[in-house]
């Protein structure tokens, strides 16, 4: 069950990762966006107030639940879908330019179990 997201954002020699806890995450060039893009990171077409990509946590998994149809996107080489799963690892790349997402979800913790500092030598 996913607690939250890391992804990691490359576009050429850009390189930036972000960590996010929110139920809904917006891709795109808007000030609404929780993953905001340079203009130049997406084709001179793209919507300014619109996300480009939106994934939402359900049942403790994130998934693809909405993506502007403007844009080829590929989900781990093959064309991306509405309601895709998002799996540790999964890269998901616009067609085209040298924009991609690499997804790993962070998994809750375990419990941390203090070592015992009373040893005694012999």
């Amino acid at each position: 069950m996913a607690t939250g997201l890391v992804i990691h954002i490359s576009s050429g020699k850009d390189k930036h990762t972000e960590v996010l806890t929110e139920e809904r995450i917006r891709i795109g060039k808007g000030d609404d966006c929780e993953v905001r893009l340079r203009s130049s990171a997406l084709p001179g077409s793209a919507p300014i107030n619109e996300p480009v990509l939106e994934l939402t946590r359900s049942n403790g998994y994130y998934k693809v639940t909405a993506l502007h149809s403007a844009f080829p996107f590929t989900h781990n080489g093959k064309p991306l879908q509405a309601e895709s799963p998002i799996e540790d690892g999964d890269e998901v790349a616009l067609q085209g330019s040298e924009l991609a997402f690499q997804f790993f979800p962070i998994r809750s913790l375990p419990a941390v179990i203090q070592p015992d500092r009373k040893s005694t030598r012999l």
